[in-house]
């Protein structure tokens, strides 16, 4: 029994390690609030319903919906942390696949740009006939002298 706790603890600390890891870069801070909020969005309206118009059941439901899960034992914050980690495992492989479409991208480019236009290829031509040796030069191009 002792030796099943012990590797329930290490199961928990490294995974609440590899949490703090994940959390410890500021994008992932902002998106974690930012679920936090819309996750509270239901308490923060029904209180600005009623101290705009004074409704006592905004009160009440912003209550109720902040005590069941601010209360112990309910799992807001492992929802938030999980919602959180979801996004941003998303985002990055959005990121990962538009990266890969944008290298594609690129290596069709440099391929097309370094295939010659059909004229530049008839001019290519041109230049290298114009530097073949003829009869009277030599294959380094210097010209013999024909009188001896």
């Amino acid at each position: 029994m002792d030796k099943l706790r012990r590797k329930w603890n290490k199961m928990c600390r490294e995974f609440l390690r590899w949490i703090w890891s994940q959390c410890k870069d500021w994008k992932t801070v902002v998106l974690l609030v930012v679920v936090a909020i819309v996750m509270y969005s239901p308490a923060i309206v029904g209180w600005v319903l009623f101290f705009i118009f004074g409704w006592d059941w905004g009160w009440i439901t912003a209550t109720a919906y902040t005590a069941f899960w601010l209360g112990p034992f309910s799992p807001f914050f492992a929802i938030c942390i999980a919602i959180t980690l979801s996004i941003k495992r998303l985002m990055q492989v959005i990121t990962r696949k538009k990266n890969k479409s944008n290298e594609a991208a690129e290596g069709e480019q440099s391929a097309i740009e370094a295939q010659p236009a059909e004229g530049e290829q008839l001019a290519i031509e041109a230049q290298e006939t114009e530097n073949e040796p003829t009869d009277t030069q030599t294959p380094e191009g210097e010209k013999q002298n024909d009188t001896n």
